[in-house]
């Protein structure tokens, strides 16, 4: 029985499907969701931007980030589940970045949807959650992108 399952959330129509079938876990055995969302801490930002404008951006990536895991947060809660949420920025990579997470926030499994890229869109683009599957210490649950036939 998994307790605290952590949900990366971008947004996306991928991290959606994960955040349902992460609900519907936790609704079945009593757990708890862990909301992540990750910003991407651009250092070359910081070399070419001011002090201000640097605050302004992050604070709208902040802000932005919050108004999506306030949504996530809802739609859990709406389904009698708890959740607590975290945002962080990084410069690590996504995939390195979540799987510390769920190492420090002491979640026992991660719920995440995938793009279903192949081919040489996957070499190209490459997979975070095949880099969390990859190098986390607990179970990782990959959701598809569409059912299966």
């Amino acid at each position: 029985m998994h307790r605290r399952i952590l949900v990366p959330f971008d947004g996306s129509a991928t991290s959606e499907r994960g955040l349902l079938e992460a609900i519907r876990m936790a609704h079945a055995h009593e757990g708890r969701l862990v909301l992540l969302h990750l910003i991407d801490d651009f250092p070359t930002l910081r070399e070419f931007a001011s002090i201000a404008t640097l605050d302004k951006i992050e604070a709208r990536r902040r802000q932005a980030g919050q108004a999506l895991l306030d949504t996530a947060a809802s739609t859990v809660k709406h389904a009698q589940v708890s959740v607590e949420g975290h945002l962080l920025f990084t410069r690590d990579t996504l995939a390195d970045t979540i799987v510390e997470q769920a190492r420090q926030l002491r979640c026992d499994l991660i719920v995440m949807g995938t793009h279903g890229r192949s081919g040489v869109a996957r070499a190209v683009i490459g997979s975070v959650a095949e880099g969390v599957a990859r190098h986390s210490a607990v179970p990782v649950l990959l959701v598809p992108p569409t059912a299966q036939a």
